[in-house]
C-alpha cells in the first residue's frame, strides 16, 4: 500500500517504526475508538492525508523495494557464509542490481 502512494490506517505495532520515517502514532490506533477518531479525522484533512501517504511512498521506494531487499538478503549470505562473493556478483550482474 505505502509503495504506490495510498494511505492507511493499521493496528499499532513497534515493528511498523522500521518501516516509516513518520512516527507510527499519526496512522495507527490501538483500540476501535482511536480508529474511529482517526479515519474521521482523516477524512476531515485530505490535504495531511495524502501529505503522509506521499512521506511513506517516498521512504517505501528509497528503502523497501524488491531490489533493496534482494541486496540486503544477498549481503548477508556473504557475510554469514551461505554463498562466496563471486557468487554474490553473478546474481547482482544476472539481475542488473548495483554492486553493494
Amino acid at each position: 500500500i505505502n509503495g504506490i502512494g495510498a494511505f492507511q490506517l493499521c493496528d499499532y505495532k513497534p515493528i511498523l517504526q522500521e518501516y516509516s520515517n513518520i512516527n507510527i502514532e499519526k496512522f495507527t490506533f490501538k483500540n476501535i475508538q482511536e480508529a474511529v477518531d482517526k479515519i474521521k479525522y482523516f477524512l476531515g484533512n485530505p490535504i495531511e492525508r495524502l501529505a503522509i501517504a506521499e512521506e511513506q511512498k517516498k521512504y517505501f521506494l528509497e528503502n523497501h523495494t524488491y531490489e533493496k531487499r534482494l541486496i540486503k538478503l544477498l549481503n548477508l549470505s556473504v557475510d554469514f557464509g551461505i554463498i562466496e562473493p563471486c557468487v554474490k556478483s553473478l546474481i547482482t550482474t544476472a539481475f542488473f542490481l548495483p554492486s553493494f
